[in-house]
């Protein structure tokens, strides 16, 4: 039986759960843990890729069903909300901000 109990008794927290329930928490908590390296490790071959595509001045490259589509850095305005666009022009105006984007890739398989 997949259980969890918890109880609080005068703000003392009581947790008890099956062995089972207690494997897939430790399962869970492994698999997160592989996405997260493998997302730093993915992170990681990007920046080479941008690093090698903006050194050549390549923006795109399609290579045997894999697309790889390089975005130079650049600015860009955004939007406190959109109410105050459509209610208040100038305070829009007066909020807008204009920050930095950081070069990215992006990966498309067919």
């Amino acid at each position: 039986m997949n259980e969890v109990v918890i109880s609080n008794q005068n703000g003392v927290v009581d947790v008890h759960v099956t062995e089972e329930v207690a494997l897939a928490m430790r399962t869970l908590q492994q698999k997160q843990i592989a996405i997260q390296e493998m997302k730093n490790e993915e992170e990681k071959i990007k920046d080479l890729f941008k690093e090698a595509m903006r050194t050549a001045g390549v923006m795109s490259i399609d290579y045997d069903g894999i697309k790889i589509q390089y975005k130079a850095p650049h600015t860009r305005t955004s939007i406190d909300s959109k109410r105050l666009k459509a209610e208040q022009p100038a305070i829009y105006d007066a909020y807008s901000k204009t920050s930095p984007v950081s070069e990215s890739v992006t990966i498309t398989y067919d």
